[in-house]
């Protein structure tokens, strides 16, 4: 729990302890975000200020400490854009240059994005960028209105913490509700309470590990003040848990709803200050309500009978294939690598919620790494699984990851069936399975699943081909047009 907090590390995380902060909207505090990086900067800071250091020593060792934790935080989005913003505030601090955060937000999105231009699209970017700017942009407008006041202790340590919290929760929730599908209600309280106790125990994990650096047994000694601190917040996080009502959004939001509701946060939190802001707010209210009652009037007088019959997304490795039959469907998880998040929680759970889906009858891992499969496994803890189909060469690391998850499956022990690597295909009812792909029939028509481009030609065939490189980080659904016929 410690290296999720202080590095966002999760593969060493139990299942329950991550649904856990799933569940409660607090998530992000196992991503390395700007909280960290300050954390980190604000221990260096009381670490040095015994040592008589010009103010260029003291900076150069900052900036470095800072590029240090980023290549050991796996360089995640959040971690080059905090790392990057913390550089470029200490150098202008260090030339003496005033700091406009507004412009340090926009000048370290352009440098990754002229990097990685790809970073764009994935989620982990949006959300960070997302929240980093809102927390900036209200935040200058409460100093700015809060100019020649007192600040209290109280305004420090009470009111400032739950200001940031709140404009985090709402800065992230349209991104959370569009990519993942629902929204927990209980996470802006549980944010407030917890938020503080893990900057807590992130400067305590520092501490330990600079005294074990010293001294082994302080470390132990520090290691052992800190372990009740860790068993509070699981608690209190299984606490706020007792009262969790998820609020399901599905696939409802479209790109433009989500910038429709960023237009509205931004304008109405400026709308507590300013009049006119109230009239704009008020006339996109209207408007956006006339365009929802138009667009589900036209949509029930020109829909067309379509029945979805299958979902794909890129998963790291391969491919993710849903063939659903009302709330019941088949998996296909063609190729899966291991990494640092779990991609049964980011990307294959939203996908079977938001099509309400309850009971998968046969999930069929065709590739994938040893060590992605305790998480692909996992699928038992939440949902009704009949069967799974297996190569013979994951025997050991499925039975492995099935015993580790025994007491936490949702209902029966799942059917294991595992399939020949080396045989030319094993068939099971409308599918096909060899080691290059997965044939399904679906509609009439033949689709080949594999985690990479098929090499020889198959157009003789009629097959529609899903692989990782063919969806290019993306994802479709696939619908049959309903006919007399």
């Amino acid at each position: 729990l410690a290296q999720g907090f202080l590095i966002g590390e999760t593969r060493h995380i139990p299942q329950e302890i991550y649904t856990l902060f799933r569940d409660t909207g607090t998530l992000h505090v196992l991503a390395v975000s700007g909280s960290n990086v300050g954390l980190v900067i604000l221990f260096l800071y009381f670490a040095l200020f015994p040592f008589p250091l010009r103010p260029v020593v003291r900076s150069t060792i900052l900036i470095g400490a800072i590029i240090l934790f980023g290549m050991v935080s796996y360089g995640e989005p959040s971690v080059a854009r905090a790392s990057l913003m913390a550089i470029l505030i200490v150098a202008a601090r260090l030339v003496e240059r005033r700091v406009d955060l507004n412009q340090i937000v926009a000048l370290t999105a352009l440098i990754i994005l002229l990097w990685q231009p790809a970073q764009f699209f994935d989620v982990g970017f949006q959300l960070s960028f997302a929240t980093a700017w809102g927390i900036v942009y209200v935040m200058t407008l409460i100093e700015k209105h809060r100019q020649g006041k007192v600040r209290s202790r109280f305004y420090y340590w009470i009111v400032l913490p739950v200001v940031v919290s709140l404009v985090a929760q709402i800065f992230s929730a349209p991104l959370t509700a569009y990519y993942f599908g629902r929204v927990p209600a209980i996470s802006i309280l549980a944010n407030i309470t917890v938020v503080p106790l893990i900057s807590v125990a992130t400067i305590g994990t520092l501490c330990v590990l600079a005294g074990a650096f010293l001294l082994p047994i302080l470390g132990q000694f520090l290691g052992g003040l800190l372990s009740p601190l860790m068993s509070g917040i699981l608690s209190l996080l299984t606490w706020f848990n007792t009262f969790q009502w998820p609020m399901d959004i599905g696939d409802n939001l479209s790109p433009a709803m989500v910038l429709f509701l960023y237009a509205i946060a931004v304008i109405g939190i400026a709308s507590i200050w300013y009049r006119p802001q109230r009239r704009i707010l008020l006339f996109l209210l209207i408007a956006g309500a006339n365009v929802a009652a138009a667009t589900t009037l036209y949509g029930r007088i020109s829909a067309t009978a379509t029945i979805p019959v299958a979902y794909a997304s890129t998963i790291p490795g391969g491919v993710m294939v849903i063939i659903p039959r009302g709330t019941k469907a088949d998996v296909v998880v063609s190729g899966s690598e291991e990494t640092n998040y779990l991609v049964v929680e980011r990307v294959i759970m939203p996908a079977l919620r938001s099509r309400q889906i309850t009971h998968i009858e046969r999930l069929i891992i065709h590739r994938a790494d040893a060590g992605a499969i305790e998480g692909l496994i996992s699928l038992t803890e939440s949902l009704l699984v009949d069967t799974i189909l297996y190569p013979s060469y994951l025997k050991s690391a499925v039975a492995d990851a099935l015993q580790t998850q025994e007491g936490r499956l949702r209902s029966r022990m799942p059917a294991l069936v595992p399939f020949g690597e080396l045989l030319p295909s094993t068939s099971t009812e409308g599918m096909r399975i060899s080691f290059e792909e997965v044939v399904v029939t679906i509609a009439g028509r033949k689709i080949a699943i594999a985690p990479e481009p098929l090499v020889q030609d198959r157009d003789g065939e009629g097959l529609m081909i899903l692989s990782g490189l063919s969806l290019r980080s993306s994802a479709i659904e696939l619908f049959h047009k309903e006919t007399n016929a």
